[in-house]
This record gives structure tokens, sequence and C-alpha cells, in this order.
């Protein structure tokens, strides 16, 4: 018989959480949408194919006296080449690969490398609201009895962000039960 009113207060208790969870429709709360964006660079270089030059315009030089015949037919035969960047920024890369040989040109070789940003969105995650439970501990001091109380606690955050909790005194066989609303403050 001593045991009779905590019973009907467990009951009292429990269906006060059911009316205050089950009962009317309430809005939900809005889900929690997150928006990752990624930037990613379309560096991937573009190589054009060699391309062959046409010949260009020739036009005849006298030769003067005194020249080393072996150093001109060193430098005709000489393949002579090299890299030349035409445009470096932010946006483009632009650069040249040539070759000549025999006096005439051989080899163009455009390198382009596009740097402008591309903005992908990657994932749009809506998260909706769930039950979460908690678990821990409460320490507290009482000053008529001098002496420190330590509770056992385990809590629950509902849907419409409603928050109940029980925690234990093992040592002064205690049991307090809360609930907390959330209040909403208008702007």
């Amino acid at each position: 018989m001593k045991t009779a009113p905590y019973i009907i207060i467990i009951i009292l208790l429990v269906v006060i959480f059911l009316q205050r969870e089950c009962s009317r429709p309430q809005p939900c709360p809005d889900p929690v949408v997150r928006v990752d964006t990624v930037y990613r660079y379309d560096s991937i270089p573009y190589t054009q194919p060699p391309m062959t030059p046409k010949p260009g315009t020739v036009i005849e030089q006298p030769i003067p006296a005194g020249i080393d015949s072996l150093a001109v037919a060193r430098a005709y035969f000489a393949r002579r080449f090299g890299v030349d960047t035409l445009v470096n920024d932010s946006l483009y890369l632009l650069s040249l690969r040539w070759e000549v040989s025999e006096n005439k040109p051989t080899l163009f070789q455009p390198t382009i490398i596009n740097r402008q940003p591309t903005t992908i969105i990657s994932q749009t995650i809506s998260e909706k609201p769930r039950l979460k439970i908690f678990a821990g501990f409460d320490i507290g001091y009482t000053m008529p009895n001098q002496h420190i109380s330590s509770f056992a606690s385990l809590g629950v955050l509902t849907k419409r962000e409603n928050y109940y909790n029980v925690m234990f005194d093992p040592l002064d066989k205690t049991v307090i039960v809360g609930a907390k609303w959330k209040v909403k403050i208008k702007k």
C-alpha cells in the first residue's frame, strides 16, 4: 500500500507525456537543410596534336665574305626547340612548344589550361527531426543535510524539441522527473 501513490504518480507522468507528444497535431520543426558546395577547377591540360607549319616567305640576303662554312652547316642542321608562355594568369595558361630545323619551322604545339572555377552543388541533405536519447550524471550539494548527492540521469529530446529527463540518486534513493519545453521567441 505504500507504493500506490508512487505508481499513481508514474502513471500520471506517462499520461502527461503522451498528451504532450501525441495529442493535437502541431507543425513539426522545419527540417535542417545542409548544402555542400564543392569548387572544382577544370585544370586538365588540353594539348593539340603537333601541327606542321606551312612554308613562309623566303628573303634572299647577300653572303658576306669570311664565313666559316663548317659553322654555317652546323647551324643549318642543328635542331632548335623551346617553349614560350604566351598567357599565364588566374584564368588561362597558353604556352607554345616549337621546333626549328634546317632553317624551317618543323613543329608548333600549343597547350591550353583553363583555370576558370566551376561551382558544383554536390549534395543537398535535409535532416528530418528525430528522437534523441541522452545519458549522463549530475552532482549536487544539499545545504540542510550538508552532503553531496550524485544522480544518474537519462533524457529524451523529442521530434518537437521537448526534453524529458529522469534522475536517480542511488545513495539517497531519490528519483527526480523533469520536463522542459522549447520556448519560441518572436523576433
